[in-house]
């Protein structure tokens, strides 16, 4: 099976001003089984959560697990696998609380995968500025 992880719009393209709703991402998983191809979408991620899964892809990151805001999607590395958990709107399987894949990481496909993600960062920058409260 084949698994294709992409962000292909802001939830709300024409908002501003709201720090978090600014942000927000339709994410989209592309599953290629025996029986076809099944899409799911759903805004999953923040901006700048997609800049925090391509710093673990290559390596940036001391920590090897990302969770976000929304549980909809995890990754986590161990050893030289990456593991993708799915979950609620985002499973292929919606019978199953938790659907989860793992991918073999090679140079090629790092390389390959933080190019895509670069694009993604790009075409959907953080928007706004951000501010933290301490």
């Amino acid at each position: 099976m084949t698994v294709e992880f992409s962000v292909f719009a802001y939830e709300f393209p024409d908002l501003k001003g709201c720090e978090y709703d600014d942000n927000w991402l339709q994410v989209r998983m592309e599953y290629f089984t025996d029986r076809g191809k099944v899409v799911r979408s759903y805004p999953a991620l923040l901006t700048w959560e997609l800049v925090r899964i391509r710093d673990l892809i290559v390596g940036g990151l001391k920590c090897k697990k990302l969770d976000f805001m929304e549980p909809e999607i995890e990754f986590k590395i161990q050893a030289d696998v990456l593991i993708l958990e799915t979950r609620y709107g985002l499973r292929l399987d919606e019978t199953a609380d938790v659907n989860v894949f793992e991918s073999r990481l090679s140079e090629e496909w790092i390389a390959e995968s933080a190019s895509e993600i670069d694009s993604m960062c790009a075409k959907f920058p953080i928007r706004g500025k951000l501010s933290f409260k301490v």
